[in-house]
């Protein structure tokens, strides 16, 4: 189907008959071979080939005057773009001049992508960072594009090259391509661990590690104790100085030499020998009198029983003992013995006195000065005693 222009009367083949026409207009043959004429231009109609062939093919399938008189309607409206709304909200029609030609839509459509490539390019997640391995490799352009941000799940030190040079990224920090280059964005304070911050000289933040060595630079050695700061461990001893004799043990503090449990009863010093140390208490006098000690005293004693402990050394040449005996039966008894003996050639012998309840008890010595003793038999007995303590003179 071809565009026909004509100005004036026209006649065709088969009788077409058409008015004389003072303006320019397009004749359009339908589906059935009917003229129609339009008082579109074909100038006009120029600029919309494309959208008028889609709209006559319709009109030439439908081949009606309503039809045509609708398509007219619609190529004007496009031609003017009447019924296009001002904007996203449709306040307004459209009542611009009609486009002029494809050269004009070109410079718009131009416009409109420079405007586009000015506006800046977006930050976008691009995925998790390994920092360790540079995981995915951000040295690959592939993965430089403007505005792509890495979160970092394992903290390592990667460079860059050109590309933003040697990088150290923590867990949770940011690498951002800016275009040109990677940039790092260091976590927020509110996502801080201290226990993931190397200390550095610029680092401020708290941590156990900054707590601990403060408190190391400020222990102060004293007279009498050392303090250590130990940074590996970590950890803080005291130590007591020693001084003169005396040191410290896990016990406390003592003499030095000495045993961490001297004993009860113990004088520290020189003893006869000279020997400086934890002694026993002297007892006063010689060396071979007896200190004060009690034995059990049985019910009706027969035979001569030894007073266990009170027993004279061959080194003893006299002595004066105090025996006690308590006897607690139906009838209490209470007796106290002074014995004095002597050491002779042949062997101990020993003389007494008594004062008290009659006992019942008998007090006698070996030769070899053992202090022995009998008893009675006591109605309702239940214990007894003999207490003894004894001074004595040397050979």
């Amino acid at each position: 189907m071809a565009d026909l222009k004509f100005k004036s009367k026209v006649r065709a083949q088969g009788g077409l008959v058409l008015t004389a026409e003072t303006a320019e207009r397009a004749l359009l043959i339908d589906a059935n071979g009917e003229v129609k004429s339009s008082t579109v231009t074909s100038t006009e109609l120029g600029h919309l080939s494309g959208v008028t062939s889609g709209i006559q093919g319709q009109i030439n399938a439908k081949g009606s005057q309503a039809d045509l008189d609708l398509a007219e309607e619609a190529i004007v409206d496009l031609q003017t773009l009447s019924g296009v709304a001002a904007n996203a909200e449709n306040l307004g029609t459209f009542t611009g001049t009609i486009i002029p030609d494809s050269a004009t839509v070109k410079g718009a459509l131009q416009a409109l992508e420079t405007e586009i490539e000015s506006i800046p390019s977006p930050i976008f997640y691009a995925g998790v960072y390994d920092a360790s391995t540079n995981t995915p490799d951000l040295d690959q352009s592939g993965t430089r594009i403007q505005g792509a941000l890495y979160r970092v799940s394992v903290a390592g030190t990667h460079n860059f090259g050109a590309f933003g040079g040697s990088i150290t990224l923590a867990v949770g920090d940011k690498a951002v391509f800016n275009g040109t280059v990677w940039e790092k964005w260091d976590v927020n304070d509110s996502d801080i661990i201290s226990d993931d911050i190397t200390e550095g000289v610029t680092n401020l933040f708290f941590t156990d590690e900054r707590a601990q060595d403060a408190v190391g630079t400020i222990l102060t050695d004293t007279d009498t104790v050392d303090v250590t700061y130990n940074d590996a461990t970590p950890s803080i001893t005291v130590a007591v100085r020693t001084q003169q004799s005396i040191t410290s043990d896990a016990s406390g503090i003592k003499l030095s030499g000495d045993a961490a449990t001297p004993g009860n009863d113990k004088y520290y010093g020189t003893d006869a020998a000279g020997v400086k140390g934890f002694h026993d208490l002297p007892t006063g006098g010689s060396d071979n009198d007896i200190q004060e000690a009690s034995v059990a005293l049985a019910d009706n004693q027969a035979v001569a029983a030894n007073v266990t402990g009170l027993l004279f050394a061959a080194a003893v040449r006299g002595f004066k003992a105090l025996v006690t005996v308590e006897i607690d039966a139906t009838l209490d008894r209470f007796e106290t013995f002074e014995l004095i003996g002597i050491r002779k050639a042949a062997g101990f012998e020993m003389a007494q006195s008594a004062v008290g309840d009659e006992s019942g008890v008998v007090l006698s010595i070996t030769s070899g000065g053992q202090v022995q003793y009998t008893s009675a038999s006591y109605a309702g007995f239940v214990s007894g005693t003999i207490r003894f303590r004894a001074i004595t003179t040397s050979v």
